[in-house]
């Protein structure tokens, strides 16, 4: 029996509507978080998922941990005293442990657990300390970007896999006749997380005021409101008008609509983040920018892709993309994103085995 253990987030479930749909979690157990506001019972009403709280582990949820063949950790989002319950039924378990990372369960966890204002409480230092410890054990990481990131941190024996979350591809006719030349509708960034580095992005593309029609800014989530008003008084600043800041989640035909009129992204965060605008631009046939320095750059950095990098934002290339270049970029994204592509990675990870020392 295979236990996966998920966040309560909205990817998750088009990832438990996805395996179901292709046949592939039949002797598959699933724990929700319950500490979350983006699933409820109503999403996921089958018999293989329970919603769990990780701070108070039933005898029952510590009972199918130690009966499982392999655990898969999506993410390690989890508070102290959750963290230090999952470790004590883990400390007695045979089972393969895999983590599936997300990035901002390494990135973010990390920064705040040793940051100077992490040393100075205790909880932040024993939870990276047991954090560390279960890192050690995993028999399998899952990343296609960060693992070397991870082994230069932490104390890694794990064999690397890859696989993907399903992405909906948007379901609307492209366009590959390239970019206009005036009027451009740019979209800077995903989120109000500060990795996005939007200001330094709008002071840089402010030349090209006299081309672009609009600047679009995602806002809405995480609710960072002084980070936020700074982003919106610089792209008020420099753009007027022109600048719109989006502070509300959209649904999705509101979102289809919205990405298929953008030209030009630009997503200038230092690692992993914005796929699923990224995959969908590019999918599109529009022009994208990342930043070299983004770990996505190992996924983009092929000749199947024409993808441009941020540190030439001021360069002559700025509202040029060949049409074979869009159309590349379409079936390259059609590829990699199919369902058989989706199978074949999980079920490596389900499959593989790889025994370390506990």
């Amino acid at each position: 029996m295979i236990l996966e253990m998920l966040p309560n987030e909205k990817n998750i479930v088009k990832y438990l509507n996805k395996t179901k749909e292709l046949g592939m979690n039949n002797d598959h157990i699933y724990f929700i978080n319950n500490r979350g506001q983006y699933i409820s019972q109503t999403d996921c009403d089958r018999v293989d998922v329970e919603f769990v709280d990780f701070t108070k582990l039933s005898q029952e949820n510590m009972d199918l941990m130690l009966r499982a063949d392999k655990i898969i950790f999506h993410g390690l989002f989890y508070k102290y005293k959750e963290i230090i319950n999952i470790y004590r039924v883990l400390m007695h378990c045979s089972a393969q442990l895999v983590w599936v990372v997300w990035g901002g369960d390494f990135y973010n966890e990390y920064r705040k657990n040793n940051s100077l204002l992490g040393f100075l409480t205790v909880m932040p230092v024993l939870k990276e300390h047991y954090r560390r410890i279960l890192i050690s054990k995993f028999n399998i990481i899952v990343s296609g970007c960060d693992f070397e990131a991870i082994s230069s941190v932490y104390k890694v024996k794990a064999t690397k896999l890859e696989a993907q979350y399903p992405y909906e591809l948007i379901n609307c006719e492209c366009n590959f006749e390239g970019i206009k030349t005036e009027n451009l509708n740019i979209l800077v960034g995903h989120s109000a997380t500060k990795t996005c580095r939007h200001v330094s992005v709008l002071k840089k593309i402010h030349i090209y005021n006299d081309k672009i029609g609009f600047i679009y800014c995602p806002l809405s989530y995480p609710r960072n409101s002084r980070y936020i008003q700074r982003v919106i008084k610089t792209g008020n600043k420099l753009f007027g008008d022109k600048f719109v800041p989006i502070i509300d989640f959209m649904d999705y035909i509101e979102y289809c609509e919205f990405l298929n009129k953008i030209d030009i992204g630009i997503f200038d965060n230092d690692r992993q983040q914005g796929m699923g605008n990224i995959v969908n631009l590019l999918y599109l046939g529009k022009k994208v920018f990342i930043s070299e320095e983004n770990t996505i750059n190992k996924y983009f950095h092929e000749p199947s892709y024409a993808i441009f990098y941020t540190n030439s934002l001021n360069g002559d290339n700025f509202c040029t993309l060949k049409k074979s270049d869009a159309i590349k970029n379409h079936y390259s994204i059609i590829k990699r994103f199919s369902d058989e592509q989706f199978k074949e990675k999980w079920e490596q990870v389900y499959m593989h085995h790889h025994m370390i020392e506990r």
